[in-house]
């Protein structure tokens, strides 16, 4: 079964721009209605390498234009960050990316 099967979750993801004439950035919506599976990864919060906790999801979801430092709005306003991107090819599944996602504790 291919795995986009799986991907049952709208999300959207913001990216932290410039804004032209100033020295400001903000974040400005990049993707919308990607679909993707999110699946929470530990009961507990986990530290990382920031010496921060955080809630740590994973996300596959399509070859799309996603890196770290972006943010993923799913349909029920969770905001996660972007911790990672990793992409995967087989002859067997289709091409996706796997992205570590985590919401601040």
């Amino acid at each position: 079964m291919p795995i986009d099967t799986y991907y049952t979750t709208k999300v959207s993801t913001e990216r932290l721009e410039a804004v032209a004439g100033t020295n400001k950035e903000t974040f400005q919506t990049k993707l919308e209605d990607l679909l993707c599976r999110i699946e929470k990864q530990f009961e507990e919060p986990e530290m990382l390498s920031d010496g921060a906790f955080y809630n740590q999801s994973k996300m596959w979801c399509g070859d799309v234009d996603i890196k770290e430092g972006d943010k993923v709005i799913d349909s029920d306003g969770t905001t996660y960050i972007v911790k990672g991107v990793s992409a995967f090819e087989s002859v067997i599944t289709t091409h996706h990316l796997e992205i570590i996602l985590t919401q601040p504790r």
